[in-house]
C-alpha cells in the first residue's frame, strides 16, 4: 500500500513539474541586456524569481508593485523572462508609471521575438516617452534626462524579428500600419528584405505603400530619404533584369529619384560591360545624360578621359546646385574634388597626355583646380616632385597650387616643407605659401606658435601672421593671448592687434575684457582696444551698452567718454 501510495505522488510530483515547464515561457538563450556573468541575486529578485517559478501569475501583480527605488536593483530584468507575454501591456503601463524607460525596451525586445504582431498592437497603442504618463514630462524636463525608449527602435527590433519569422504575415500588416512615424522607421528593412526576394516586388511595394513615384509623399517620406531606398532596389534589379529596370527607372516622375535610379542601372551594368553602359547612358533625356555618364568616369576615364573632364564641368553648370553647395564658393569646391579624381586618374594612366591638356587650359578656375589636383597626386609619393609642379603651374593657378602643397606637406613633413619655401623666387608667393604654412601651425597650437613667432615668421609677414595668431588664440585663452602681445612690438599695427584681443574676448566675456582696456597703461594701443571693445558692445547690446560701460565702476570718466564717443560713432554709421 504504500509503494502505491509513493508512486502515486512520484507521479504527481513529476507530472506537475512537467506541466510547469510546458506553462512557463523561456527566457531567451541570450538575453537582451543580461551580463554573461551576473552578480549574485539579491533578496528580492530571488523572491519574486521563486514566486515565478511556483506561480507565475501572482508574480506580475508582485512587479507591478514595486515603485522606481526598487527598480535599481540590477537583477530586477530577470524577472521579465518569468511573466506570461499575456501580462506585458500590465508591465508596460506599470514600468511607464515609474519611469523605468530602459526596461520597456527591453520588454518590447523580448516581446517582439517571441510574439512580435502583439507587440506590434500595443507599441502602437502607446506614444513616445513623453506621452506615456501625465508626469513623465515635469521628470524629464526638470532633471533632462533623455529616457532610454524609443517607438522607433522598438519597431525596427519587432519587425527584423517578425520578418524573420512570418515574412508574408508581417509584411501585410506592417505595410498597412497607421502610424506614419512607425512605418519611417521601418521602411528600409521592409524595402531591404523584399530586395532579398525580387527587386520588382520591392520596387511595386514601394510606389503603392510608401509613395516613392512622387518624391515627397503625403506619408512623409522626403526625396533625400528615399533616394538611398531607391537606389538600392535598382541596383539589385539591374543585376537581374536590365532592360525592365531601366524601363521602370524612366518612369519615375521625380527628377532626383529618377536620377538615383538610373545612376545605379548605370554603376551595376558598367561592372558588367561598361561600354555597353556608356552606350545605354549616351541615348537618355538630357537632363539625365551627363549625370549619369559621370558616375561612370571610373571605366569611361582610361578610354577618353577628356570627355569625362568635359561632363564634370558641364554637369556643374547645367542645372542647380543644392543646399550648402549654392555658392559660387561651393560649386568650386565640388568641381574641384571631382576633376581632382579624374584628372588623378588620368596621370596614373598617361601621364604626358594628362599635363599636356593642362597646359592647354585657358579657363582660370579650372586650371586653379586640375594644378591643386597634380600637387595632390604626387604628395603622398614624391613631396618634391609635387612641389616642382607646383611652381609649374600657370601663373593664375600658382597660389592654389602652393596652398594645396604647404596644406597638405605640413602634415607629412612640417620642417621639410618650411625649409622648401626659400626655392620660391617670386616674393608674393613665397609670403602666401608660407602664410598658409603658419595657418596651419596656428590652428594645431596657437600658444606653441606663440613661442617660436619670431624666429620662424619673416618680417614681412609678421603683422598678418600675428593677426591670425590673435585671433585664433584669443579665442581658446584671451588671458593668455593679451600677455603675449603686450611682450611684442609690431609698430603702427599695436592699436589694430589690441582691438583685435578686446573686440573679440569681448564677446565671451565683457566684464573681464573692459578691466583688461582699464589696465593698459600706453595710450596708442589703449586707443585700438577700446575701439575693439565698443564695436562688440554695439553688435551685442545696442542701445544697452552706454548703461552697460555706465555700470562698471572701474571705469574712470575719460576712459568711459571714449567708449562712449565710438559706441556713438557706430551708432550713427549705415
Amino acid at each position: 500500500m504504500y509503494r502505491v501510495i509513493f508512486l502515486s505522488a512520484l507521479s504527481g510530483l513529476l507530472l506537475g513539474q512537467s506541466l510547469k515547464h510546458l506553462w512557463l515561457p523561456k527566457p531567451p538563450t541570450k538575453a537582451p541586456m543580461v551580463a554573461k556573468a551576473p552578480a549574485p541575486r539579491s533578496v528580492l529578485t530571488s523572491t519574486l524569481e521563486s514566486h515565478a517559478r511556483s506561480t507565475p501569475h501572482p508574480v506580475t501583480d508582485r512587479l507591478c508593485a514595486l515603485k522606481e527605488t526598487a527598480f535599481q536593483d540590477p537583477d530586477i530584468r530577470r524577472l521579465i523572462y518569468h511573466i506570461p507575454t499575456t501580462h506585458f501591456p500590465k508591465v508596460i503601463d506599470h514600468l511607464a508609471r515609474e519611469h523605468q524607460w530602459a526596461l520597456i525596451q527591453e520588454v518590447f525586445t523580448y516581446w517582439g521575438a517571441i510574439d512580435p504582431e502583439a507587440a506590434l498592437k500595443k507599441l502602437l497603442s502607446i506614444g513616445e516617452p513623453l506621452d506615456l504618463h501625465t508626469t513623465t514630462y515635469v521628470s524629464i524636463h526638470q532633471s533632462f534626462v533623455r529616457p532610454f525608449f524609443s517607438r522607433a527602435s522598438a519597431a525596427r527590433t519587432i519587425t527584423k524579428a517578425w520578418l524573420a519569422r512570418d515574412s508574408d504575415n508581417a509584411l501585410k500588416t506592417l505595410l498597412e500600419i497607421p502610424d506614419d512615424s512607425l512605418k519611417r522607421a521601418i521602411q528600409h528593412l521592409i524595402i531591404e528584405h523584399l530586395i532579398a526576394e525580387d527587386p520588382a516586388k520591392a520596387f511595386q511595394v514601394a510606389i503603392e505603400k510608401m509613395d516613392l513615384r512622387g518624391g515627397y509623399s503625403a506619408s512623409g517620406f522626403s526625396t533625400t530619404g528615399d533616394t538611398s531606398e531607391v537606389r538600392k532596389i535598382f541596383e539589385a534589379w539591374a543585376e537581374k533584369d536590365p532592360p525592365e529596370a531601366v524601363a521602370q527607372a524612366q518612369e519615375l516622375a521625380d527628377t532626383e529619384l529618377r536620377k538615383s535610379a538610373v545612376n545605379a542601372i548605370a554603376q551595376q551594368w558598367a561592372r558588367r560591360d561598361p561600354e555597353a553602359a556608356e552606350t545605354w547612358a549616351s541615348t537618355l533625356p538630357h537632363d539625365l545624360q551627363s549625370s549619369v555618364l559621370l558616375s561612370l568616369k571610373g571605366p569611361m576615364t582610361k578610354r577618353d578621359p577628356e570627355r569625362v573632364l568635359a561632363l564634370a564641368e558641364f554637369n556643374e553648370s547645367d542645372g542647380p546646385v543644392r543646399s550648402h553647395r549654392d555658392t559660387p564658393w561651393g560649386i568650386e569646391k565640388v568641381r574641384h574634388s571631382k576633376e581632382g579624381s579624374i584628372y588623378a586618374q588620368w596621370l596614373e594612366d598617361d601621364p604626358n597626355a594628362a599635363l599636356t591638356w593642362r597646359e592647354a587650359l585657358t579657363d582660370i578656375p579650372r586650371q586653379r583646380n586640375i594644378a591643386a589636383a597634380t600637387v595632390r597626386h604626387f604628395i603622398e609619393a614624391d613631396p618634391m616632385k609635387a612641389a616642382s609642379f607646383a611652381l609649374d603651374a600657370p601663373p593664375a593657378a600658382q597660389q592654389a597650387a602652393l596652398e594645396e602643397l604647404a596644406n597638405a606637406w605640413s602634415l607629412r613633413d612640417r620642417q621639410a616643407a618650411l625649409d622648401w619655401a626659400q626655392h620660391i623666387s617670386d616674393p608674393v608667393l613665397q609670403r602666401h605659401y608660407l602664410y598658409t604654412l603658419y595657418e596651419r601651425d596656428i590652428e594645431h597650437s596657437a600658444s606653441q606658435f606663440a613661442g617660436a613667432f619670431e624666429s620662424t615668421v619673416v618680417p614681412e609677414l609678421q603683422n598678418v601672421v600675428a593677426d591670425q595668431l590673435i585671433r585664433r588664440w584669443t579665442s581658446q585663452n584671451p588671458q593668455a593671448a593679451a600677455d603675449w602681445l603686450a611682450t611684442q612690438d609690431f609698430g603702427t599695427h599695436m592699436a589694430a592687434h589690441f582691438g583685435t584681443v578686446a573686440q573679440r574676448w569681448a564677446r565671451k566675456a565683457p566684464h573681464e575684457t573692459i578691466h583688461w582696456v582699464t589696465a593698459i597703461e600706453r595710450q596708442a594701443v589703449q586707443q585700438g582696444a577700446i575701439q575693439g571693445l565698443a564695436q562688440t558692445l554695439h553688435e551685442d547690446m545696442g542701445e544697452t551698452a552706454h548703461d552697460w560701460v555706465r555700470n562698471q565702476a572701474q571705469v574712470d570718466p575719460s576712459l568711459r567718454m571714449a567708449i562712449f564717443d565710438h559706441l556713438n560713432s557706430l551708432a550713427r554709421s549705415p
